[in-house]
């Protein structure tokens, strides 16, 4: 089974295709229907594909987008660098990648960073502590039923729906990048310990500066330098993020908030998909990054042009 990552603007358009049989992914949409039913494809979904579904349209647009991306992902999901990053590190301490199979399931819930049985288990402790063994009993069967659906995790991730003041903060630290860069070329390097402060917790940056120092302790300025940047590529979700922002901030003298949303979700998916599907300025800096050799991703930046290829 191929795992494919598409953009939201690819899943719009999917969603004008199934009610436009003029449309020029109309015959894509059949043949990707067909190969999920198969098994051979999988459209896993994130969380930020459900904040941007939100945000789309009116309710009719939302519900026949939610549809399209219910129907096509089959319940596959792909987690978020947020909920990642202790399993990457994990991952990374043995000297090892972070698995394929932990980072997309078949779970709704894995969007959350959690499983169904965890997620499940969580909502009976916060809303049926008062209740008596019966109701407890009805409440678990419904919710069990009603977290099969997908609209109830657009609901669910109303939480997640303003994201204003993260897009300012972030804009504010590319900013901040580039004008660093300017001053100074910012290589690979550079880029990776500035972003390291911002990427993970003390504790967590303790971990892991403990497990490279030995590497580099003993080697000159320029080796330790590029035994430093191999030594992140094992933290996939991280070093693509920086990777992606590096190339970002060589490449516009300015930023829009939005880049933040593709930053984030491009991070996870594509290290850890078989193929990505996004926009062709993303597609170039990856390209420029290498990290689509690194991690053996397909990118494309058209959805016809899966149609092309073979498993």
């Amino acid at each position: 089974m191929k795992f494919i990552y598409l953009d939201e603007w690819c899943w719009i358009n999917l969603k004008e295709a199934h009610f436009n049989e003029n449309s020029c992914y109309h015959n894509f949409l059949h043949i990707a229907k067909t190969r999920v039913l198969k098994e051979e494809w999988a459209f896993p979904l994130s969380i930020w594909h459900l904040n941007e579904t939100q945000n789309t349209g009116n309710d009719l647009s939302r519900n026949q987008l939610a549809s399209i991306q219910r129907m096509l992902s089959d319940r596959w999901t792909i987690n978020s660098f947020p909920f990642i990053k202790d399993d990457e590190i994990h991952y990374a301490l043995k000297k090892e990648l972070l698995p394929q199979n932990k980072v997309i399931l078949q779970e709704l819930p894995n969007l959350f960073g959690k499983t169904r049985k965890c997620y499940i288990d969580e909502a009976l402790v916060q809303k049926a502590a008062n209740l008596v063994k019966e109701d407890k009993e009805r409440f678990f069967s419904v919710f069990a039923f009603l977290s099969e659906h997908f609209h109830t995790y657009s609901h669910i991730a109303a939480d997640f729906s303003d994201l204003t003041s993260l897009k300012e903060q972030h804009l504010l630290h590319l900013n901040s990048l580039r004008k660093m860069h300017d001053i100074k070329k910012l290589d690979e390097y550079e880029m990776l310990l500035r972003v390291l402060k911002d990427f993970f917790t003390d504790k967590q940056q303790l971990l892991i500066l403990s497990d490279l120092y030995p590497n580099i302790q003993y080697l000159k300025k320029n080796a330790a330098r590029c035994k430093i940047v191999e030594y992140f590529k094992s933290f996939p979700c991280f070093y693509t993020g920086v990777i992606l922002e590096h190339q970002l901030i060589k490449s516009k003298c300015s930023f829009d908030k939005n880049d933040l949303i593709d930053l984030l979700h491009l991070s996870s998916a594509i290290p850890y998909c078989d193929i990505v599907v996004t926009e062709k300025q993303w597609t170039q800096y990856a390209k420029q990054g290498k990290i689509d050799d690194l991690y053996s991703t397909i990118l494309l930046s058209d959805i016809n042009d899966l149609m092309s290829m073979r498993e």
